[in-house]
């Protein structure tokens, strides 16, 4: 048997375009190549950590080689630019081909870029348009990843009356830190108006619904206090333009007081995504030995002051409008519904989603889980626990998972999800308004115009 297996590298994709291309000689045939080859879209972060990311396709791709059918003769992975032209010109030859019926078999994709254009802008749309090929009877089937141990309430999301189309590979949850012996809180189906009335839950409603992270970037709350965004099948947005001027005023009003009170500079943190880093370091993992003692800063959302691993934590989750948690689902897998090879095409994302990938491979430490000072969740549900290590760091290895009282933290926080969503336009549009809306506040400008606009455009969307 013969194999061919290409990564399509940054560098060369500029020199390809849809005119140019031949059943005979172009290196993104996908399935119009015949039956016996199998392209995969790999279009993730680049500019995470250290790591080269077709260096960590090319590790991957040895091992789709092993698991694939005899008779594939061509695998080809494509790694779509960053951004720029080139990754306009490969965005639109892709989407011409899956228009014309063929395209690419297999997509891993990231969907939380903000400031560059998505190859889906919002992956719930695209599945209303059948663009992808339901899974359920390959999942039943699966060799490889353990499907029964995902997060099904985020896995849900991905999901339609014809079953599971798009599998999503990590996902933010943010929640507030504090010490166990200072705060008490049980996770439960509250709303964030039930959580602002709370008297109890004041501080962490400042930490929670301000715009800042710890780095005293902007991180808007938005998308987590709407909770369900559309609905796409019926082209509609689930929130008036007043519910979400009334959400920019709050966030606003908590951003001037959590600067006027200086909670950056306060024990506890000030926004933690419950994914990869939380608990770990800039200087290396945190043990009863590590060589800090601490948690960091800059990587865990806020600062808390001498609180090691070993404290007991309260979580206190970031109530939405629907009640309980949103999921933000930061990438996605998907299998075209054009393929000409189903059951070659679910074993590459069987394969990405196995265990051992999920917690050691680079490709989901750099470039699926990271997201700035913060990285997204697992789908697997016990591989944050001591049951497993999870890689971090080439020159440290892995860290240490949490000990079963913290980790039973986390789930009662991840057991409070009532929405997931695909981060997506959607998602770009409502922080840009936020930025907009804060400098606009900063000048003192009146924002509501900026308001109406931002909504205006994503009703447009919902359209189009």
């Amino acid at each position: 048997m013969k194999r061919i297996v290409s990564i399509l590298l940054v560098c060369v994709l500029s020199v390809f375009c849809i005119g140019c291309k031949s059943e005979s000689d172009s290196l993104f045939t996908g399935s119009e190549g015949g039956k016996n080859s199998l392209w995969v879209v790999v279009d993730l972060r680049q500019d995470s950590m250290e790591s080269d990311l077709s260096s960590d396709v090319a590790s991957f791709q040895d091992s789709v080689e092993d698991v694939v059918s005899e008779d594939i003769e061509e695998v080809i992975f494509e790694c779509i630019p960053p951004k720029g032209a080139e990754r306009d010109t490969a965005i639109d030859r892709i989407r011409t081909e899956i228009m014309s019926g063929g395209g690419p078999d297999v997509f891993i994709a990231q969907c939380d870029n903000q400031w560059e254009p998505l190859l889906f802008q919002m992956p719930e749309k695209a599945m209303a348009l059948d663009l992808f090929l339901p899974l359920d009877e390959y999942i039943e089937n699966a060799e490889h990843a353990e499907w029964d141990k995902f997060t099904q309430s985020v896995m849900e999301a991905g999901r339609d009356d014809e079953g599971q189309q798009l599998v999503p590979l990590s996902y933010l949850l943010p929640a507030a830190m504090y010490r166990e012996s200072d705060v008490s809180h049980t996770p439960k189906q509250m709303t964030w108006e039930d959580m602002r009335n709370d008297e109890a839950l004041q501080d962490a409603v400042v930490r929670l619904g301000a715009g800042f992270n710890s780095t005293g970037d902007w991180d808007f709350p938005i998308e987590y206090l709407l909770g369900e965004l559309a609905d796409y099948k019926a082209e509609e947005l689930l929130f008036t333009e007043d519910e979400l001027l009334n959400h920019v005023n709050t966030i606003i009003e908590l951003s001037d007081y959590y600067e006027e009170n200086a909670y950056a500079e306060k024990e506890y943190s000030t926004k933690t995504h419950l994914g990869l880093w939380f608990n770990w370091t800039g200087g290396g993992i945190i043990t009863a030995h590590g060589p800090s003692g601490t948690y960091d800063a800059n990587r865990t959302g806020g600062r808390l002051n001498g609180l090691t691993e070993q404290d007991p934590l309260t979580l206190v989750p970031f109530y939405s409008d629907d009640g309980g948690n949103t999921a933000v689902i930061t990438a996605f897998a998907a299998v075209n519904r054009n393929t000409r090879r189903p059951e070659d095409a679910f074993k590459v994302i069987d394969l990405l989603m196995s265990t051992g990938r999920q917690t050691n491979s680079t490709m989901f430490a750099y470039h699926i889980y990271s997201k700035s000072n913060y990285a997204g969740m697992p789908m697997h549900e016990e591989v944050m626990s001591q049951k497993y290590e999870m890689r971090v760091d080439s020159a440290i290895n892995f860290w240490f998972s949490l000990d079963d009282n913290n980790f039973r933290k986390v789930c009662a926080v991840r057991d409070q999800i009532t929405v997931a969503q695909f981060s997506g336009a959607l998602n770009a549009e409502l922080e840009n308004m936020m930025v907009n809306c804060s400098r606009a506040h900063v000048n003192g400008e009146d924002y509501t115009q900026i308001v109406h606009d931002a909504y205006t455009a994503m009703k447009q969307m919902m359209g189009e």
